[in-house]
């Protein structure tokens, strides 16, 4: 059901988006499905980051990481705190990003998650490159696009 709120956000309907992901939360709350409620609560907050509302944001994907931890879903969590490192990147808090990519990068190495390995790889990139350790943030760059590109073949 969370997966057509991602649909409506690519046609730019986010209003349409955060309502859908709202009754998503509301199905998976009824039905007791901890994973499917942590991917609701992940793709609520890209609606709200679509739609600018940040700190919602960040709160959505704080009870995303609760509840996938709370049930031991690692690939969940490992998702989760990745999300959460591209939010604190958007509004350009690149320690609270850095340490949340990291985390997740943890994370990967318990659910051997490669695609979420890539994207934390690159989110830690962003953060390098942004804070002027440029050699290292293109070493991380080139790291998660290689993983990334594994996942692809």
């Amino acid at each position: 059901k969370s997966a057509g709120s991602t649909m409506m956000l690519r046609h730019g309907n986010v209003e349409g988006a955060l309502q859908h992901a709202n009754a998503a939360l509301d199905e998976f709350s009824r039905s007791g499905d901890a994973q499917g409620l942590a991917r609701a609560y992940r793709q609520l907050a890209q609606a709200q980051m679509v739609g600018g509302l940040m700190m919602e944001a960040k709160g959505s994907i704080k009870s995303a990481i609760q509840i996938a931890a709370d049930s031991a879903d690692f690939v969940a969590e490992c998702e989760s705190y990745c999300e959460l490192g591209n939010a604190q990147l958007w509004i350009g808090e690149l320690r609270l990003a850095d340490e949340h990519f990291e985390k997740c990068l943890e994370l990967c190495e318990v659910s051997m998650e490669l695609s979420v390995l890539g994207r934390a790889t690159v989110g830690r990139g962003y953060v390098a490159v942004l804070e002027g350790r440029l050699d290292e943030g293109l070493d991380l760059l080139e790291a998660g696009c290689s993983a990334l590109q594994q996942c692809d073949d």
